[in-house]
């Protein structure tokens, strides 16, 4: 919380009208995002290398206020992984896309710098 808001000050202090500053913001959104694409992508042939067929069994939680009971999931340690780290991909390349609108759609620039320096 104190990263966000601190990032907040930082936009209140910053020339947003300045193109130079806008393309100097776009810059570091767009490698912040290609960092946690990366690393994303690093962290699946990590997994796929590993290929831990180690069973694992969880209970898969329900949506809150679904009614529904927890149910038991077998899976391996890799197919596991796979998913949780497809997942993440889901959710930056879908946080990207919907800046990506934000940004050239409405010109908006101060979420921006936030999303810039969370992921780090």
């Amino acid at each position: 919380m104190a990263i966000v808001m601190g990032s907040m000050q930082i936009t209140n202090r910053l020339d947003l009208e300045d193109t130079k500053t806008k393309q100097i913001i776009l810059a570091a959104y767009v490698t912040a995002q290609a960092v946690v694409i990366g690393v994303s992508f690093l962290i699946q042939r990590r997994i796929t290398a590993k290929k831990d067929t180690t069973v694992l069994k969880y209970l898969d939680q329900p949506k809150p206020m679904s009614g529904e009971q927890p149910k038991l999931v077998t899976t391996t340690n890799m197919d596991y992984d796979l998913e949780q780290n497809a997942q993440a991909q889901k959710q930056a390349l879908i946080g990207l896309a919907l800046m990506v609108f934000l940004h050239f759609q409405f010109g908006v620039i101060r979420p921006l710098i936030v999303q810039s320096i969370l992921p780090i």
